[in-house]
């Protein structure tokens, strides 16, 4: 049980690590885009609809618990 349960709590963990990676490659990205040295890509990340829409779902609902 005690094995499982930390199992579970390092799987979490590294969502969360991931998770946060990808958010701090956004904001550079965005931070990138707005001084002008990189380009807009097709999706835009400044654009609330395409942010919403691309938040990943697990994110969600580790907030609920």
């Amino acid at each position: 049980m005690v094995m499982a349960i930390q199992s579970h709590k390092e799987q979490i963990m590294a969502i969360k690590t991931d998770n946060e990676r990808s958010i701090d490659r956004m904001i550079i990205q965005y931070e990138e885009i707005e001084q002008g040295i990189k380009d807009k890509p097709r999706r835009d990340p400044t654009i609330p609809y395409w942010a919403i829409w691309n938040t990943r779902h697990m994110l969600l609902n580790l907030h609920r618990q």
